[in-house]
């Protein structure tokens, strides 16, 4: 065990709101957003390229 306090996760996640943060598929050069929509609640959303195999393969 250790003093160090444990990490707060809501604050790590307000780190990464508003932010690209690169990855998210292997097919194509996507980008993933954080967003907070309440709180405790943040969506992770994957924004792929239009030429990607895979979202065309789903959306096709």
């Amino acid at each position: 065990m250790n003093d160090r306090p444990a990490p707060r996760i809501p604050s790590m996640l307000n780190a990464m709101t508003c932010r690209r943060l690169p990855g998210g598929c292997d097919d194509c050069d996507a980008y993933q957003e954080m967003s907070r929509c309440a709180d405790g609640l943040y969506v992770l959303t994957v924004h792929h390229d239009p030429t990607c195999p895979y979202l065309n393969g789903r959306t096709a």
